[in-house]
């Protein structure tokens, strides 16, 4: 396999178990890679920019690509000989699998943790009507109503466990002309 780096950019593609560095030219030969069928993941050293994902086509034979930037695509590998793009996805940040959930701190936990080699198991969702699900979700009431010629003015007070705050909502009223 070889890939070359349109710009001359040193990259770096990692596998599922081995990380490999381009020429400081921006290129890659590798011939360990033969009959690799899978993704293969791209980036740039010492940029903070995503990474990139790509699926490359079973190796059987010998295949070349060209590391093109694509603008508003990002980085495609281009194949010369089929005329084509490899399929790409680009790396962003993840999102936090354990958002609103609880996380348990006591030794028991802590140590079952460590004996797993997995931090999930300290992650839970409460039992709904639960006094620890009670304290988590906010305490929403209505305030105040009031009615005015043009809109009506809605009063709330949100409490959560950091504080309180109030929310004002105002929905104005269709007038009897618009109702005909």
């Amino acid at each position: 396999m070889y890939i070359e780096s349109e710009k001359g950019e040193p990259f770096y593609i990692r596998t599922r178990d081995t990380l490999y560095h381009s020429a400081p030219e921006g290129f890659m030969l590798l011939t360990s890679l033969h009959k690799l069928k899978g993704d293969l993941i791209l980036g740039f050293p010492g940029q903070t920019a995503a990474a990139f994902v790509f699926t490359i086509p079973a190796t059987e034979k010998d295949k070349g690509w060209v590391l093109k930037d694509m603008k508003q695509e990002g980085w495609r590998l281009y194949d010369s000989k089929l005329d084509e793009l490899v399929p790409t996805r680009r790396l962003g940040p993840k999102s936090d699998p354990y958002q609103g959930m609880l996380k348990r701190t006591d030794a028991f936990a802590v140590r079952l943790s460590q004996v797993v080699n997995d931090s999930a198991v300290l992650y839970y969702r409460p039992k709904p009507g639960s006094p620890v699900a009670a304290a988590s979700v906010p305490a929403i009431r209505l305030i105040s109503k009031t009615e005015t010629a043009t809109a009506w003015i809605l009063v709330y007070e949100v409490q959560e466990a950091n504080g309180v705050d109030r929310i004002e909502l105002e929905i104005p009223r269709q007038q009897k002309e618009e109702l005909k």
